[in-house]
């Protein structure tokens, strides 16, 4: 998934129930941006409160590289974010949104039909491939990272494929809000010929995965930070709190 593609579900009113329902942000945005034919930079879809016994939709913007919909729905439907009949219904409302959207540009709505059945099929679990995959120069394996999606957090791999074998080595759990997490975390590269990182810009804080033994490490090297400060900053990410973490960056 290209994060450079901006796909946004937010609720107008609640930034934490926004952050609840990243999960579904980011399937739906992995899924339709493989339709090569959905040259959108941004989609933006805003629920707001509406009728207690019908939904609405409206797109207020649409030039086919950005759109802008709202969506008004009664939010008692959706009371607990968690729960798996409110997920259902969220998924129901964004895809009744985009119908709409891709009717008026002419294209199939079958594409999102299918996909919606894909999603069902998999029992709305979320697992969305992220990075560029790294080909090493004299090895047979390459590695990417993928993370899987909850409501409260999120859980970071580095997948390893060599031949048929595939393997997952897990490297962090926290934030759900990937463009928090790559945005902090941005470089992903090959150390030396065993081993690949993700790191900060500054290579402070190192996820390093030995290519040899498939053992994980956390390295930290500081620089512009100090070692402790370092730490709360991991921590930081590690609580899931898109508030704290914006709180202890402000502090280093």
């Amino acid at each position: 998934m290209n994060l450079r593609n901006q796909f946004y579900i937010l609720f107008e009113d609640n930034d934490f129930d926004s952050f609840l329902i990243k999960h579904i942000q980011y399937n739906i945005q992995h899924k339709i941006w493989l339709l090569k034919y959905n040259k959108y930079s941004k989609i933006n879809i805003s629920i707001l409160g509406g009728d207690e016994r019908n939904e609405a939709f409206e797109i207020t913007w649409n030039d086919k590289r950005t759109a802008k919909i709202s969506v008004f729905c009664n939010r008692e439907f959706v009371a607990n974010l968690e729960a798996k009949a409110s997920i259902e219904f969220i998924y129901a409302i964004i895809f009744r949104s985009l119908d709409i959207l891709w009717k008026e540009n002419g294209w199939n709505v079958e594409d999102l039909i299918s996909i919606q059945e894909e999603i069902r099929s998999e029992d709305y679990e979320v697992i969305v491939p992220i990075k560029t995959t790294l080909r090493l120069s004299d090895k047979k394996e390459t590695v990417n990272i993928v993370c899987k999606l909850y409501p409260r957090f999120a859980e970071y791999f580095f997948r390893v494929e060599k031949k048929k074998e595939v393997q997952d080595v897990r490297f962090f759990r926290g934030i759900s809000d990937l463009g928090i997490f790559f945005g902090h975390f941005s470089i992903f590269r090959v150390k030396d010929n065993n081993s690949i990182s993700v790191s900060d810009a500054e290579g402070e804080l190192n996820h390093v995965l030995n290519l040899t033994t498939y053992e994980y490490q956390r390295i930290y090297a500081p620089k512009i930070n100090s070692l402790g400060n370092c730490k709360k900053i991991m921590e930081a990410f590690e609580s899931a709190d898109p508030k704290e973490i914006s709180r202890v960056m402000k502090l280093y």
